[in-house]
């Protein structure tokens, strides 16, 4: 649906868009290779990801956030961390900054720091 937006708005609606349409692909493309190396296809994350979509545009982002680094799970995302160092260590940069991120946006930083900086030094 069209919009106006004001002209020095346009490069933050921009980035905007690209962190939520390109980001995503380049966290898709992380999950397509693990899923190839257990020959599982991408296919199967379809309804999650629908729900992810639908449950943030809805509730917004931060309180649709869930899972391991939401709940403080170290052990789980280390052993998520492990799997990706394994099956896809070309995308362990990609998969450790995107926990990092998570950490700081849960308010669980202090939590997941040591496992961070473990796998970015």
């Amino acid at each position: 649906r069209p919009f106006v937006i004001a002209d020095e708005a346009k490069p933050t609606y921009h980035a905007a868009a690209a962190a939520a349409a390109n980001f995503t692909l380049v966290n898709m493309v992380v999950a397509q290779d693990l899923l190839d190396a257990v020959d599982v296809p991408i296919k199967v994350l379809g309804p999650l990801m629908e729900a992810i979509v639908a449950n943030a545009v809805e509730i917004g982002p931060r309180a649709a956030l869930t899972g391991p680094v939401a709940r403080g799970d170290v052990d789980t995302v280390a052993a998520q961390i492990r799997a990706v160092a394994e099956h896809a260590p070309a995308m362990l940069g990609i998969f450790v900054s995107n926990v990092a991120s998570l950490a700081r946006i849960a308010g669980r930083w202090d939590q997941f720091a040591d496992l961070v900086d473990e796998h970015t030094s």
